[in-house]
């Protein structure tokens, strides 16, 4: 499958990633709708990891220049990714903390993807 999307890098120190991928994901809802996004988690550093808001099919473009002004750092990525052997969890958006201290108990990640509803329910799929 093949992720298409803006991204970013974000420092993970003190779990600040949390809220500004918030705001992110928030950006990007007004744009396109919350229920119509995915978003990708890859390449993670020491203290920072790499997040692409996108979709893995062509129902939306995404133009850098929609967001330059606000995220003046970001690109437009094409990642292909694997198409087997992604395990899901469902969860709620406000214990996404929670359920993602219990993910990492498991192992590090190679790829996650978010998906997350206006009712605040979401669903994580990830790739060891």
């Amino acid at each position: 499958m093949i992720f298409k999307g803006i991204s970013k890098r974000f420092v993970t120190i003190d779990n600040q990633q949390y809220e500004e991928i918030g705001d992110y994901w928030d950006y990007f809802a007004k744009l396109f709708g919350r229920e119509n996004l995915l978003g990708l988690g890859l390449n993670w550093k020491e203290d920072s990891l790499e997040y692409v808001i996108g979709t893995v099919d062509d129902s939306l473009k995404f133009d850098i220049e929609q967001v330059k002004d606000v995220y003046p750092d970001c690109k437009y990525k094409e990642i292909d990714l694997p198409e087997d052997e992604w395990k899901t969890y469902d969860g709620r958006t406000e214990e996404l903390s929670k359920l993602y201290d219990a993910i990492y108990k498991e192992g590090v990640l190679l790829y996650e993807i978010e998906s997350f509803r206006d009712d605040g329910n979401c669903r994580i799929r990830i790739r060891r």
